[in-house]
């Protein structure tokens, strides 16, 4: 089984389709990991272990407060490091279980997220917006975010707020900071 995983990782990125940022860590895990697998966190850790990940923590199951709406959610999440050629890696997966509100009715996100540790991955944080091929919510400065609905294999950009009214969409955070890069993959879905 490991061996099987592995061979699709490598597959993975030797697929074409978007374009690759050159030697980019993160935009390579980001693609193999988190959208090859649809952020499915059973998926993601079956490839991350798979391709020889190591286990940092979980799956741990914890409350999140959303005081925006005065709600709590629950999450089980699992995280998995490793080193390439210096340079750590961390990626991980979750599952988020958002209850109905008087604003919206039950959510469930599938969340993978990569983080270049050690290093800030700017070209592979470009990789990642031009594959998303949207424009960004808003000027966050902590945070650049992308919300869209995929259409014949197309990402299509949807209003923030809009998104509630979907049964599927898929949203992007992009995070860089300090000396560290992150990729947060969103999978939301409204029965």
């Amino acid at each position: 089984m490991r061996n099987a995983c592995v061979a699709l990782a490598l597959a993975l990125l030797a697929v074409g389709g978007p374009a690759r940022a050159q030697g980019s860590l993160l935009f390579d895990d980001f693609q193999t990991f988190c959208v090859a697998t649809k952020a499915d966190p059973a998926a993601v850790k079956r490839a991350v272990e798979g391709a020889g990940w190591i286990a940092q923590s979980g799956p741990r199951a914890t409350t999140i407060a959303i005081p925006s709406v005065q709600q709590s959610a629950h999450q089980a999440k699992q995280t998995w490091r490793r080193t390439v050629g210096g340079r750590t890696m961390k990626i991980s997966a979750a599952t988020l279980l958002v209850p109905a509100t008087i604003y919206w009715g039950t959510e469930t996100s599938f969340q993978c997220d990569v983080t270049s540790v050690d290093a800030k991955d700017d070209a592979g944080l470009a990789a990642v917006r031009k594959w998303i091929a949207v424009p960004q919510n808003g000027a966050d400065p902590a945070i650049t975010s992308f919300d869209f609905r995929v259409a014949g294999g197309r990402h299509i950009a949807i209003r923030p707020q809009s998104e509630r009214a979907m049964r599927e969409y898929w949203a992007v955070w992009i995070s860089s900071g300090g000396s560290s890069s992150t990729v947060f993959y969103f999978h939301k879905m409204h029965p």
